[in-house]
């Protein structure tokens, strides 16, 4: 059997428990609710053993919407304001966006924007916030296996959001753990990240089953102080590219789709790029640039003009694979040959970006970028501790949905550890982004593994280099790490001891760093950093 038939297979016995489904991997039209009334519009259920009784009736009228302490703790200290607007007779549940708050005049108000695709959101974490912007409390079962609702919580309390935003989601976490140091500010987040967003949903409501996402766009206001983007893996077909790997037995098909979709990828000449990349919309009318590159040139720009005074900071995409390596949590479905073609859609991704943003910079515009790539060296797929999710089914998402596109749609994407890894990265960046505007902002004293694990196969790397730190960071955001004596300078560096302050260098260059925080402020390649070569310890400055 083909492993397209073995996939489709196994996908349908998985969707016969709730009924009839959209086609695998295709994203379902707009439509109207095809079940019964109360199955939308109610009291959607969770799924039950075969022989359960049906879970106990939703109160009425409603109970106030549940919060929880741990996760939901990040949504409410973050003041995440953005909320979900009513968008049809399909979302009943949506609650209106929270009244502006009133903070204390000895507080300091920092507003973030978070735009973008599913990296930006989170998808592949889980811990999902429902339709009315909360993260709803773990069901639990009785003594005869019934589902029992928390106290004060209705069924309407888990529906998911397609948008699949998570409170993992590595923007937020890096954010929560600066305002963690930071009592005597408030952090406002506009989360409106969604899965499976592309450019075109900046512009205009994004749809899914017959629910919009608002367009992204409306969220940045002019009062923003930073505004976090990551769009373009969508238009670059990632989700179609994996259906292919997974469905076809020929590898050529994959390389047919990759090549369909090589343009939006192309580098062109800086001059038609930047005259491609003008933002050109009226009312919700609008044009879309020829590339990638040209696409994020657009929606920078549309920023910058909504919000002139807001930093903007551009994240990459990290590498979720490994050239030659079987990715082994896809089971089969994807083989090395399929998964060698799938590598080279992150790095072409990043090129786009990084020309995007060094384009935006040579004309004035704030954009910064944090270089996420690397963030899963040594925990690609196919590696056991894995930072990526292989292939997830999550039936809630089917039996809510009636869609086996969403129930697949957590393949793929960043794990728990993957987001961590991610913000890890993130958080640094952001902070230095912020510390120019709010100069009182102290640095999380993290004592964490920043540095992410070199592998002894990697071109370059030799024997008895240092995998990871636990080195303390100071409030600036550098690394505070002891050297022993007879430190030397390596390759003409200019400081016979290491200081704090130094970046690493990029993957190629003759030392290998083994502090990094992913830094890339003003459109140049980070450089310096440590290494050990099993008697001395080394240090390259920039």
């Amino acid at each position: 059997m083909t492993k397209r038939f073995r996939l489709a297979a196994a996908l349908l016995a998985a969707a016969a428990l709730f009924g009839p489904t959209a086609p695998a991997f295709a994203t379902p039209p707009p439509t109207q609710c095809p079940s019964p009334p109360g199955t939308c519009q109610g009291n959607p259920k969770p799924p039950t053993e075969p022989d359960d009784p049906a879970p106990p009736a939703p109160p009425a009228p409603p109970a106030p919407k549940p919060t929880v302490d741990g996760w939901q703790g990040v949504v409410d200290t973050l003041g995440i304001t953005e909320k979900p607007a009513p968008s049809g007779p399909m979302d009943p549940a949506f609650t209106p966006p929270d009244p502006v708050k009133p903070y204390p005049p000895t507080k300091q108000v920092i507003r973030v924007v978070i735009i973008g695709d599913s990296y930006m959101s989170g998808e592949g974490a889980g811990d999902y916030l429902n339709l009315k912007g909360v993260l709803a409390k773990a069901l639990t079962r009785d003594i005869n296996g019934n589902y029992v609702l928390p106290a004060g919580a209705s069924w309407d309390d888990y529906i998911p959001d397609f948008s699949h935003r998570s409170v993992h989601a590595p923007a937020l976490l890096a954010l929560q753990a600066l305002r963690t140091a930071n009592p005597q500010v408030v952090i406002e987040v506009k989360f409106v990240a969604a899965s499976g967003a592309e450019t075109t949903n900046y512009w205009i409501p994004q749809s899914d089953n017959g629910r919009n996402n608002p367009a992204q766009r409306d969220a940045v206001t002019a009062d923003a102080d930073l505004v976090i983007m990551g769009f373009g893996g969508n238009d670059a077909k990632f989700g179609p590219l994996i259906e292919k790997a997974l469905r076809s037995d020929n590898v050529q098909d994959l390389k047919n789709l990759m090549a369909q979709y090589a343009p939006l990828l192309a580098a062109r000449a800086d001059a038609t790029e930047w005259a491609d990349g003008q933002p050109d919309i009226v009312g919700n009318v609008y044009r879309l640039a020829q590339t990638i590159t040209g696409r994020l040139t657009q929606i920078a720009l549309d920023v910058h003009t909504r919000a002139p005074n807001a930093k903007i900071l551009m994240a990459t995409y990290p590498q979720g694979l490994r050239q030659d390596l079987t990715p082994i949590q896809f089971h089969g479905y994807i083989d090395k040959e399929e998964s060698n073609e799938l590598w080279k859609l992150a790095g072409n991704l990043d090129e786009s970006m990084k020309r995007a943003q060094r384009l935006l910079v040579a004309h004035g515009v704030p954009a910064s970028l944090v270089d996420l790539y690397g963030a899963f060296d040594g925990h690609e797929l196919g590696v056991l501790d894995n930072y990526v999710n292989g292939l997830v089914v999550s039936l809630s998402d089917l039996g809510a949905r009636m869609s086996t596109f969403n129930m697949v749609q957590q393949s793929g994407h960043p794990n728990r550890e993957g987001t961590e890894a991610m913000a890890r990265l993130y958080l640094p960046v952001i902070y230095q982004l912020l510390k120019a505007k709010f100069p009182t902002l102290r640095y999380p004293g993290f004592n964490l593994p920043f540095a992410r694990p070199m592998q002894p196969n990697q071109p370059g790397i030799r024997p008895g280099y240092i995998t990871k730190t636990t080195a303390k960071v100071d409030e600036y955001g550098d690394a505070l790490i002891p050297v022993p004596a007879g430190s030397q300078p390596a390759g003409g560096g200019s400081h016979p001891v290491p200081p704090t302050g130094h970046y690493p260098m990029g993957p190629g260059e003759p030392y290998v760093p083994w502090f990094g925080d992913g830094g890339d402020y003003s459109g140049g390649q980070p450089c310096g950093g440590y290494e050990y070569d099993g008697v001395t310890w080394w240090w390259q400055d920039c």
